[in-house]
C-alpha cells in the first residue's frame, strides 16, 4: 500500500483527543433535595472526578473516525494484483468487529460468561488474523505506479486478411448481381462492361488498399489508438504477413507503417502473429505492456485449428499473464454474433449493421485433365451468391431481375485469354506491359437457386489452341461488397504428348482404351494428347521400354504366390524379367496402370511357383511392389455392386466428381472383382536396395459399395501408390471389360452413357503420365512447380531441340540459363535461375497470373484466392474463448472503451479513497447515533 500524501497520516495522532475528553471530562453535578436544611452545617468541600472510561464504544468510534479521516486525506492506493488479498483482509476485519460487538452485548446484559469470553476471544483472533494479513500484503505487494500517463509498450496486430477487403457501405440498392449497387466506394475500378480486362484491374485490386473497406476502418481505429498513447510509448505494427515483428522507431514511423498496409491474400495465422506480438512487448523495459488485435472477426481467421482444450492454446490466460490482450472488432455489424442459443454479445459502438451479400466465382476447373491441341477447351466453375442467413432485411431487396427471396437471379461472367507473345511481359518506362487480353467467351446466367446462398455451374470455352502454355482470366462483371472473388485465373498447359504403351491381348479393348485417352482425336493423330502404341503380351520381348512414359496392362496374366506374397511371373508372355523392366519405367518417373482380370491367378501356399515362375523368395526385386497382395477373385450375387469414390478430390476423379454433375455409379454394376489386402506389406529381403522401396503405401481412392448388412467398408476398387519417382494405379476389376473373358466382370463401359468410366480412364492416364503434375493453377500461398516445355514454343528453333538434355546435363549447369518472373501487382520482373526441368516458385502471395519468360520459353502459372473467404460469416464468442479463455482479455467495438491499464505484471494503482470515504461517513453516523443516545439518557429526569 502507498499514499499520495503520506504526511497527512500524522493526523492520526489526533486519535488521542477523544481519549482525553473521555478521561478528563467532569461529571455533571447531581441535585439532591432534603426535607430540612436547618440542622446542616455549611462546609467548604472540593469535587474530584474519577479517571474512568464508561462508554467504550463511543470512544472507539470517535478514535476510528479521526484515524479513518486522516487516512482518507492521505489518499491510499494498493497494487491491482493485491485487490483480492485486501478484500479478504477487509472481510475478516468486519467479522472481527461484529464478534466484538456481540461480546460487548453479552457482557453488558450479563449473559453467560463463557459465551461472552468466547466471543471476545474469537474477535481478538480474527482481528489478529486481519492485522497479520494487512502487514503481509503491505510487505509483499508491489509499489503501485500512480502515473496515469506513463509510457507503455504496445503491439497493434492488424488483421489484413482477404476479408479486410470487404467494403463497408451503409446503403443497399437494387440491381444485377455484380452491378453498381454493390459498389464499395472509393476509387471506382473500371468494370469489364465498359473496359477490357487488359486495364490490369486485378493487379491494382489485389495490391492496394481501397478506401471504404474494413481494412481502412481498421487503420483508422489503430490511428485513434495511437493518438491516445502517452508520450514515450513504444509502438509495434504487426500485420498478417510473414515479416519479422519489431517496434517502430517512433510514432511517425508507426503511422507510416499503417499507411502502407494492404490486404494479403495468403495471411499468416492471426494466433501466431498475436503470440509473436506478446513476445515482442515482453522484451521492452517499460512496465506497462499491451497487445491490441484489430480484426473484422472473419470466421476463417479465428476458427482454424481451435485447440481441444484451453491448456493447449498458445494464447491461454497462463501464456500472457503479464500482457493483457484487447480485441477491437471493426466489423460493420453492431455486435459480434454469439452462438446459437447463447445470450452472449459484445457491446457495440452503435449504428445499424450493414446487409451482407456477396456474389462469387468458384475455383475454375479445366474439364479435361489433358486437353488436346486444336479443339475447344471447356472450363467449368460455379457462380453463386452468399448472404448472411441471420439478416432478414434483404427479403424485399431487388437483386437482378427478381426479388432476393423470389425467382431466379442474373449474373454475367466473361472469359478472357492473354495473347501468346514471346516479347511480353516487359518493363517499359517503369511500367509493366502485359500481353493483350482479349475476351473469348461470355455468358449471362440465371441462378436457379431459390435463396441467395446458392450456386450454379457455368461452362465457358477457350478456342482451339496449339501446344504450349496459355493464361486465362474469368471475371464476374461489375462491383460488389467483396471484389476479390470476382476474378479467377487459370493456366492451361498443352504439353508434348507422353508416349504410352497399352498391352493387351484383345484388340477391341486396347483400341477403346487408346480412344478414351486421345478423344476427340484418333489414337494415330499427331495432334492427340498421347502418342500411343499397342502390343500383345506375346510380343513384349521385342519392346524397347525407354521411350515410354506410361504402361497400361489390361488383364495381365500375372501369377501371384500367396506363399511368397509377391508376383512370380507367368507363362502368358509376362515374365519376371519383363516385370522388372516395367518397374524400371516407374522408378525413373513413369506410370503404370494395371487392370486386374480373369487372366490373373493366385497360387496357394502349398503350391510352387510353377514352370513359368523364374523368381524365388531369395531373388526379390522391385516388381513385388507392382500389385497389392491378392487374395481371391470374388463373384458378387445379382444385381452386383458398384464403385463408391472415397477420394473425390484425387486427380483421377477430380474431373468426374463435380457437385453439380455427380455420376450415378449405381448404374454401372460390377459382378466380379479381385479381393486384395491393401494394408498388408509384402515380404522383403534385407539384401534388396532400399531405394527400390515405394515411398508411400497403397492409397484406396474408390471402394465397392457395401450391402446394408455388410461390413463397414467395402473392398478396394481403385488403388494408387508412389514407387521411386513414378506412380502406380491398380483397378481390381478389368477395364474396359469388352473382351469375351472380361465382359461378365463389370458394366463400366457397356452400360448406357458410360461417361464416368471414360473420364476415369482419362484421369488415370493424366495422373500416371505426370500431366496432372503440370497443373499450373494453384491457391495463393502454395508452392508452384512449373515444368516448362520449351519445345512447344518454337518447335522449329534449332536452339530448343536439345534443351531438355541441356537442362538435365550437369556439365552445363556451370552457366545455368535464367528466366524472368513477372508477378501480379509488381512493376518489375525478377530473375530466377533455370537449371533443371522444373521451376519452383514459393512466393505466390498475390492472386493473378505469374508470367515466366526466357529466351527459350514462354510459360507461367496462375494463383487464386481460397474460396473460404467468399463467405462473410464472423466468428463466435465461444471460438474466441477457445483461444483466450475467460480472463486477461477483452473485446469491444469502441476504441474509447479500451482500458489500457493493468499491463506489466499488475502494477497499476487502485485507489481506496472512495471506499474509505464511505467508511468515514458511516463511522460518523454511528458515533452520532450512539452519542445522542448517551446524552439523551443523561438528561432523562428519571435518572436524577
Amino acid at each position: 500500500m502507498s499514499f499520495l500524501s503520506a504526511t497527512l497520516l500524522l493526523g492520526t495522532l489526533a486519535a488521542g483527543i477523544p481519549v482525553a475528553l473521555h478521561l478528563l471530562a467532569r461529571q455533571p453535578p447531581r441535585r439532591v433535595v432534603f426535607p430540612s436544611v436547618a440542622f446542616l452545617q455549611r462546609q467548604l468541600t472540593t469535587q474530584t472526578s474519577r479517571l474512568k472510561v464508561r462508554r467504550w464504544w463511543l470512544l472507539a468510534l470517535r478514535i476510528l473516525a479521526i484515524i479513518a479521516f486522516a487516512v482518507v486525506l492521505a489518499r491510499p492506493h494498493i497494487d491491482s494484483a493485491m485487490s483480492s488479498t485486501w478484500t479478504t483482509v477487509g472481510l475478516i476485519a468486519i467479522a472481527s468487529v461484529g464478534l466484538l460487538a456481540l461480546a460487548s452485548v453479552a457482557f453488558s446484559r450479563g449473559l453467560g460468561r463463557s459465551m461472552a469470553w468466547s466471543l471476545l476471544g474469537a474477535a481478538l483472533i480474527t482481528g489478529l488474523i486481519a492485522g497479520i494479513g494487512a502487514i503481509r500484503a503491505i510487505a509483499t505487494g508491489n509499489a503501485p505506479d500512480f502515473r496515469v500517463d506513463r509510457p507503455m509498450a504496445i503491439a497493434i496486430v492488424i488483421d489484413n486478411s482477404p476479408s479486410s477487403a470487404w467494403s463497408v457501405v451503409e446503403d443497399f440498392g437494387g440491381g444485377d448481381i455484380g452491378g453498381d449497387a454493390f459498389s464499395g466506394g472509393g476509387e471506382n475500378e473500371s468494370s469489364a462492361s465498359n473496359a477490357s480486362p487488359a486495364s490490369n484491374t486485378p493487379s491494382r485490386l489485389f495490391a492496394t488498399a481501397r478506401p471504404g473497406t474494413r481494412l481502412a476502418v481498421a487503420i483508422a481505429r489503430a490511428g485513434e489508438l495511437i493518438d491516445r498513447l502517452p508520450s514515450g510509448s513504444r509502438v509495434a505494427i504487426v500485420d498478417r504477413s510473414s515479416s519479422p515483428v519489431g517496434f517502430s522507431l517512433d510514432i511517425a514511423a508507426a503511422r507510416s507503417r499503417l499507411a502502407r498496409l494492404s490486404p494479403t491474400a495468403s495471411p499468416a495465422s492471426i494466433i501466431r502473429r498475436t503470440e509473436s506480438a506478446v513476445e515482442l512487448v515482453r522484451t521492452s523495459d517499460l512496465t506497462e505492456r499491451h497487445v491490441v488485435v484489430v480484426s473484422d472477426m472473419a470466421e476463417p481467421s479465428w476458427e482454424k485449428n481451435i485447440p481441444a482444450s484451453l491448456a493447449r492454446s498458445p494464447l491461454g490466460p497462463a501464456e500472457h499473464e503479464d500482457v493483457p490482450i484487447h480485441v477491437l472488432n471493426v466489423h460493420e455489424s453492431a455486435s459480434l454474433q454469439a452462438d446459437a442459443g447463447s445470450d452472449d454479445e459484445t457491446s457495440g459502438a452503435g449504428g445499424a449493421s450493414v446487409p451482407a451479400i456477396n456474389p462469387w466465382i468458384s475455383l475454375p476447373l479445366v474439364a479435361d485433365v489433358a486437353p488436346p491441341p486444336g479443339v475447344a477447351i471447356p472450363i467449368r466453375f460455379d457462380v453463386g451468391v452468399w448472404r448472411d442467413p441471420s439478416d432478414t432485411r434483404l427479403s424485399g431487396v431487388s437483386v437482378g431481375n427478381a426479388s432476393s427471396m423470389g425467382s431466379n437471379l442474373t449474373a454475367t461472367v466473361q472469359l478472357s485469354l492473354y495473347e501468346r507473345d514471346p516479347s511480353l511481359p516487359v518493363v517499359r518506362d517503369g511500367r509493366l506491359v502485359l500481353p493483350p487480353l482479349r475476351s473469348v467467351d461470355r455468358a449471362s446466367i440465371e441462378l436457379t437457386g431459390g435463396a441467395l446462398n446458392s450456386r450454379d455451374e457455368v461452362l465457358l470455352t477457350l478456342p482451339p489452341l496449339e501446344r504450349g502454355t496459355y493464361h486465362a482470366v474469368i471475371e464476374l462483371i461489375g462491383d460488389d461488397r467483396f471484389m476479390w472473388d470476382n476474378w479467377r485465373f487459370v493456366t492451361v498447359d498443352i504439353p508434348t504428348p507422353p508416349n504410352v504403351l497399352i498391352v493387351g491381348n484383345d484388340t477391341d479393348e486396347t483400341g477403346v482404351m487408346a480412344a478414351a485417352m486421345t478423344a476427340p482425336h484418333s489414337p494415330d493423330d499427331p495432334s492427340a494428347s498421347y502418342q500411343i502404341q499397342t502390343v500383345g503380351y506375346r510380343d513384349l520381348a521385342a519392346v524397347d521400354w525407354k521411350p515410354f512414359d506410361l504402361v497400361v496392362l489390361i488383364d495381365p496374366p500375372l501369377r501371384y504366390s500367396a506363399e511368397q506374397n509377391q508376383i512370380v511371373g507367368s507363362n502368358g508372355g509376362l515374365s519376371s524379367a519383363m516385370l522388372d523392366q516395367i518397374a524400371g519405367v516407374v522408378t525413373r518417373g513413369g506410370g503404370l496402370m494395371i487392370s486386374l482380370g480373369p487372366a490373373t491367378e493366385v497360387l496357394p501356399k502349398e503350391t510352387g511357383t510353377g514352370p513359368g515362375g523364374s523368381q524365388s523368395a531369395g531373388n526379390e526385386s522391385t516388381s513385388r511392389w507392382l500389385v497389392p497382395p491378392l487374395v481371391r477373385s470374388w463373384r458378387v450375387p445379382s444385381p452386383g455392386t458398384f464403385w463408391r469414390v472415397t477420394a473425390s478430390s484425387h486427380p483421377i476423379f477430380s474431373s468426374v466428381m463435380r457437385p453439380s454433375s455427380m455420376p450415378n455409379w449405381s448404374d454401372f454394376r460390377v459382378q466380379r472383382y479381385w479381393q486384395v489386402n491393401a494394408e498388408q506389406t509384402p515380404n522383403t529381403n534385407p539384401s534388396v536396395a532400399t531405394e527400390s522401396l515405394p515411398s508411400t503405401p497403397w492409397q484406396v481412392i474408390a471402394r465397392y459399395a457395401v450391402a446394408k448388412d455388410g461390413p463397414a467398408t467395402g473392398q478396394p476398387a481403385v488403388m494408387t501408390r508412389q514407387m521411386g519417382g513414378g506412380r502406380i494405379a491398380v483397378t481390381t476389376t478389368p477395364l474396359p471389360a469388352l473382351g469375351a473373358a472380361t465382359r461378365k466382370w463389370n458394366e463400366l463401359f457397356t452400360a448406357s452413357d458410360a461417361w464416368p468410366a471414360f473420364m476415369t480412364v482419362r484421369g488415370l492416364a493424366a495422373y500416371l503420365s505426370g500431366i496432372d503434375r503440370r497443373d499450373a493453377t494453384v491457391l495463393v500461398g502454395q508452392t508452384a512447380v512449373v515444368s516448362p516445355d520449351a519445345a512447344t514454343f518454337a518447335r522449329d528453333d534449332e536452339r530448343n531441340r536439345d534443351l531438355p538434355e541441356k537442362l538435365n546435363n550437369e556439365s552445363t549447369t556451370n552457366s545455368p540459363m535464367s528466366l524472368e518472373l513477372y508477378a501480379p501487382g509488381q512493376d518489375t520482373g525478377r530473375t530466377i535461375p533455370w537449371a533443371s526441368s522444373e521451376v519452383t516458385i514459393r512466393e505466390t502471395e498475390t492472386p493473378g497470373t505469374y508470367f515466366l519468360r526466357g529466351a527459350e520459353l514462354w510459360s507461367g502459372f496462375s494463383a487464386n484466392l481460397s474460396p473460404e473467404w467468399s463467405r462473410g460469416e464472423t466468428t463466435t464468442l465461444t471460438a474466441l474463448r477457445g483461444w483466450f479463455g475467460d480472463e486477461n482479455w477483452s473485446i469491444t467495438n469502441d476504441v474509447e472503451a479500451l482500458s489500457l491499464t493493468g499491463g506489466g505484471g499488475g502494477s497499476v494503482a487502485v485507489s481506496l479513497h472512495a471506499p474509505l470515504t464511505l467508511l468515514v461517513v458511516l463511522i460518523f453516523l454511528a458515533e452520532q447515533l450512539l452519542s445522542n443516545r448517551f446524552y439523551r439518557a443523561a438528561r432523562d429526569p428519571g435518572t436524577a
